[in-house]
């Protein structure tokens, strides 16, 4: 099996506990002299198994990631990490962005004290763009490797 499915498996089986829970936040309680819509001792024991399969699959991901090799060196792991660290990067300028964004449009009276932007604007946002490449770029060679890479045992 190859990574990417690996990936396809454990996002539906994240969206099969999501369910799971669901249906047992309804089945937990039901009015006297009704039964639950579902056994919950069931549904429970459901979510275990799902949870345990989560665990394993995720274990594997992990394990080949760590031991795939990135073709810009390290591994699979350390380029996911840099991918996440660029998203964090771009989400702080983001924030800052919209801060300057925010205080401009929540302006009142004229009477009130000018603001003053203490950042360049221009350059955030093409530091931002930059970002948002090399991410791309990242991400674009991950979900390549994802479909290359055998997952290990």
């Amino acid at each position: 099996m190859k990574v990417a499915q690996a990936l396809t498996d454990r996002a539906a089986l994240q969206t099969q506990l999501n369910d799971l829970r669901s249906r047992l936040d309804v089945s937990v309680t039901h009015q006297e002299g009704d039964s639950p819509t579902e056994d919950p001792a069931a549904l429970m024991a459901e979510a275990d198994r799902v949870v345990k399969a989560l665990m394993t699959l995720i274990q594997r991901i992990n394990r080949t990631n760590a031991s795939a090799s990135f073709p810009t060196g390290g591994t699979v792991t350390d380029a996911i990490a840099k991918r996440d660290a660029l998203g964090m990067q771009h989400s702080t300028l983001d924030r800052a962005v919209r801060a300057v964004g925010d205080q401009r449009s929540s302006r009142g009276m004229r009477t009130e004290l000018r603001t003053i932007v203490a950042i360049d604007m221009p350059a955030v946002r093409q530091q931002m763009d930059e970002i948002a490449k090399e991410r791309r770029a990242l991400d674009s060679t991950l979900q390549e490797l994802n479909w290359q890479v055998d997952l290990v045992d």
